[in-house]
């Protein structure tokens, strides 16, 4: 395993499980863990704690979203999972088989709790991916000697902003992705790596399911695996060029180059409207590729 100098942040959802599951299936190790323990905001959830107490209501909410949330066939997740050699085994891991260092836990808020910043700012944490679970806003981007990895479904600056995966296959026929260092513009961070990526789906059978499903399932099983890929290709490459690396030396990547955007070039896109979505969607499941 090769150790990496990078602290995963990360909130329990199906796309950091697939970012650890890669990062590990590839032969990277992160240095740290640092798990969200994120407590709702709805008024639902606020009523339920004050009767039950935090952890009846957190199970009473796992529940409700379990069953009110778009169902995706397992099947077709499995399908999507297989092109990059995972499967829902690898997703329920421990999270304590990815790294050497326990995994540490915080109960947070949100995103923007001051607790999740003061703990940042006393930690040794010198580089953070970001998995997800919400915004990260310039309190945290703004902490001294850290530094926050986001890898966004476009290339960057001509694909900004949400839904990035069906814009790009729209607008460039191909599924683009650029890693980058956060800052708190909206996807204009300092560039890592970039990379863009053919969309096949022809072998699925993508007629036997309705587009909300499909959407749903690109998003949770596909797309973060080409995401987290992204960046392992570029991990790769540079261990390439450093092959005389001890296999006990952890890699610093505030060490790795980058290139600064200019913020006012390019363009920021919104939540796709659904009509168009299923037109992208609908070229997929019916040429096998993109529109």
């Amino acid at each position: 395993m090769k150790d990496i100098d990078l602290t995963v942040l990360f909130v329990d959802t199906i796309p950091a499980r697939i970012y650890l599951a890669l990062l590990k299936k590839h032969g990277y190790r992160p240095k740290k863990i640092l798990c969200l323990d994120i407590e709702p905001a709805s008024g639902k959830y606020q009523i339920l704690r004050k009767f039950f107490g935090r952890s009846i209501a957190t199970l009473v909410l796992r529940i409700f979203k379990r069953y009110s949330a778009p169902r995706v066939s397992s099947d077709l997740s499995e399908q999507l999972l297989k092109y990059h050699g995972l499967n829902r085994l690898c997703l329920n891991d421990k999270l304590e088989s990815y790294t050497e260092e326990p995994v540490e836990t915080i109960s947070v808020n949100g995103l923007d709790d001051p607790s999740l910043a003061r703990y940042l700012k006393s930690s040794r944490d010198k580089t953070i991916l970001f998995t997800g679970g919400g915004l990260l806003k310039e309190p945290l981007l703004s902490l001294e000697g850290i530094r926050f990895i986001h890898i966004h479904p476009g290339i960057v600056p001509e694909v900004k902003g949400a839904d990035g995966l069906f814009w790009s296959l729209l607008l460039k026929g191909k599924a683009g992705y650029s890693a980058f260092y956060m800052n708190p513009g909206i996807d204009t961070g300092d560039i890592i790596v970039q990379q863009e990526y053919k969309v096949d789906l022809s072998r699925l059978g993508l007629e036997n399911y309705g587009n909300d499903e499909i959407y749903r399932a690109l998003l949770d099983f596909y797309d973060p695996c080409f995401r987290i890929m992204t960046f392992i290709h570029f991990l790769n490459s540079i261990f390439d060029k450093k092959q005389l690396i001890d296999d006990n030396e952890i890699f610093d990547l505030r060490s790795i180059p980058s290139r600064a955007q200019d913020p006012e070039e390019g363009r920021t896109y919104f939540f796709m409207h659904r009509c168009l979505r299923n037109f992208v969607i609908d070229g997929v499941k019916n040429k096998g590729e993109n529109p």
